[in-house]
């Protein structure tokens, strides 16, 4: 499973490289009464593989490659939507304060590890370091927010290269990325700690891991 969220009064599951997604109404958040949902669509682009999807500002968005697709009418129709980005397999995509962001996992350019979109149809390439982070299987992850701060957090190879980072941090909701660092975690460096998800609850971020 690659995504499970909320939204338009539903649960939403994805499964791991299938467009298949499952609904669970609220009254029945028990898990026992889910029924397909984005099967068989017509739509541009319906019946790809795609990994992981979101919603936001009234649009669906889905990716797999490097260009997200989105939905307008609850998954009826399916269109490619635009970006600079030219390489790399998207495999995860979060609608975080107000913006969706698409993050690359393998083949990925230098630089253009996230991609980012106010309305889920025109995309834009990060600015990401273009050194000293996961690139070509770069696998970032997962993106929270809060005080002002965006998060993002890579298990990405760091293709022999030690100094190596898999945390960044925005503070202008994701146009620019920096590098950050973490402290000597029981003697390994944090260069050795592969992020799998954040969060942000009580007024802080909590990574979740493991050591490499």
């Amino acid at each position: 499973m690659k995504r499970f969220l909320w939204s338009l009064g539903a649960f939403l599951l994805i499964a791991g490289g299938s467009v298949t997604a499952q609904f669970v109404h609220e009254s029945e958040v028990v898990g026992s009464s889910y029924v397909p949902a984005f099967q068989n669509m017509t739509g541009t682009n319906a019946n790809a593989t795609y990994y992981a999807t979101a919603y936001g500002a009234g649009v669906w968005a889905k990716v797999a490659g490097s260009t997200p697709v989105y939905s307008t009418n609850g998954g009826q129709d399916w269109v490619a939507g635009t970006t600079n980005v030219t390489a790399g397999q998207y495999f995860n995509i979060e609608f975080v304060n107000n913006r969706f962001f698409a993050l690359c996992s393998t083949f990925c350019t230098a630089g253009r590890q996230i991609q980012y979109s106010d309305d889920g149809m025109t995309w834009t390439a990060a600015n990401v370091p273009t050194t000293n982070v996961p690139v070509a299987d770069a696998q970032w992850n997962d993106v929270a927010y809060g005080n002002g701060v965006l998060v993002a957090v890579s298990s990405g190879m760091l293709s022999g290269n030690e100094t190596a980072n898999r945390i960044l941090r925005s503070t202008d909701n994701g146009a620019t990325w920096q590098i950050q660092t973490l402290p000597q975690i029981n003697s390994f460096p944090q260069t050795f700690v592969a992020a799998n998800a954040v969060v942000f609850a009580n007024g802080q971020f909590i990574l979740v891991g493991n050591r490499t």
